[in-house]
């Protein structure tokens, strides 16, 4: 499964410098050591939005993760979860006197009072400290794509065969089905 990794870049009217990439930092090197496909992209205008979001589509990516290292435009972060509307996870960097829970928290904060979808309802937040979390919820977002992707295949005895709603509406009762599953 393809997951893509977003870093907004600093407001174009900042002029500060930022942090140009070089060094990977602890998500990328998590994400390699781990054996992860991702692809990583960089957000700063509009304009790159748009390119952005046009290569996540080609690229047939499965779920974001926004790498939060220090302030950023939220506007675009609310942008893409919205035209992507899959899995979100927002991670933050605190060490070396990166601001990364300042901007989580506030973006966290604007896709909640946004209620625009269940993905972007339930975004996850993690830290740098959190490693082990994050590895939960990506592999637990792909093991729920490779579900809603596949078909099961439900074994049952005779007893269910007559019964006329699991022949009326096959998807139905899979659906119901998958939805136990889920649950449990």
């Amino acid at each position: 499964m393809k997951i893509s990794i977003i870093t907004f870049g600093m407001p174009p009217i900042y002029n500060r410098r930022v942090e140009t990439g070089e060094d990977k930092g602890t998500l990328i090197r998590f994400m390699e050591e781990r054996g992860f496909d991702f692809i990583q992209n960089s957000i700063t205008t509009a304009g790159d939005l748009d390119l952005v979001v046009k290569k996540l589509w080609e690229n047939n990516v499965k779920c974001l993760i926004f790498n939060l290292k220090h302030w950023g435009r939220n506007a675009l972060m609310v942008q893409l979860a919205r035209r992507m509307d899959l899995p979100l996870a927002l991670f933050c960097h605190t060490q070396n006197g990166l601001s990364g829970v300042t901007i989580t928290t506030s973006a966290s904060g604007i896709l909640r009072e946004m209620d625009f979808s269940r993905n972007i309802n339930l975004h996850e937040r993690f830290s740098d400290k959190m490693l082990d979390e994050l590895y939960s919820w990506i592999r637990g977002v792909c093991a729920l794509t490779q579900l809603r992707e596949s078909r099961v295949m439900c074994w049952g005895g005779s007893y269910g065969a007559e019964m006329s709603y699991t022949r009326s509406d096959a998807d139905g009762i899979e659906n119901l089905l998958i939805a136990e599953v889920l649950v449990e």
